[in-house]
């Protein structure tokens, strides 16, 4: 069954294939990666907090398009030491967090969305914000990056180490060092709200 066929009425065919990004057959397990935590999704609530490893491969900030493309492009090169560090508490970067009325993307929907994991049965030519952050909780699953992601942990600050040539981060849950950093942390995750008399 197609991952859309979960998603609120959607169901497009998936066409995208698990092995096209490096996801274990089933019942096969995965090695060398972070703890699993259990899935979230805009209507499930917060996931619980994996644990914060030691020393990983690649250290990935940010859980939106950036990040997640990031870990599944890590995962189809070989690369299972992985982490991707949301300082919230789910997927979706920018399409999480901007929830105004109308929030919908100004990019054909076709053309925003991953190559390897597309869509046919948008709903809209330029989709709603609901619809973008189902369709990245949804590819989350699909190429099982639940077990790589840790929740509520905001990197404070990146320091690379000469000596032992890794970068050493501190978040808000501890620190983390790591041999790769891949910052997709995003320009448009803080909102920029006007100063007009009624908001706040």
């Amino acid at each position: 069954m197609g991952v859309f066929q979960q998603m609120n009425g959607l169901a497009p065919p998936f066409r995208a294939t698990a092995a096209a990004a490096g996801q274990p057959a089933a019942g096969q397990a995965a090695t060398g990666q972070a703890a699993s935590a259990p899935a979230a999704s805009p209507e499930s609530g917060p996931a619980a907090p994996a644990p914060l490893p030691g020393h990983v491969r690649a250290a990935i900030i940010g859980a939106g398009l950036g990040g997640i493309g990031a870990g599944i492009r890590l995962r189809g090169a070989g690369v299972t030491e992985f982490v991707i560090l949301e300082r919230a508490d789910s997927v979706g970067g920018t399409w999480r967090d901007n929830t105004y009325p109308g929030c919908a993307c100004d990019i054909p929907s076709h053309l925003y969305s991953f190559s390897f994991a597309p869509n046919p049965d948008w709903s809209h030519s330029f989709s709603r914000q609901p619809e973008i952050w189902r369709y990245l909780e949804a590819v989350t699953d699909q190429y099982d990056l639940r077990r790589h992601l840790v929740f509520g942990a905001e990197v404070i600050r990146a320091d690379w180490e000469p000596g032992p040539a890794r970068w050493r981060l501190r978040t808000s849950r501890g620190e983390i060092t790591a041999d790769v950093l891949i910052c997709a942390s995003g320009p448009l995750s803080e909102p920029s709200l006007p100063d007009v008399p009624g908001l706040g």
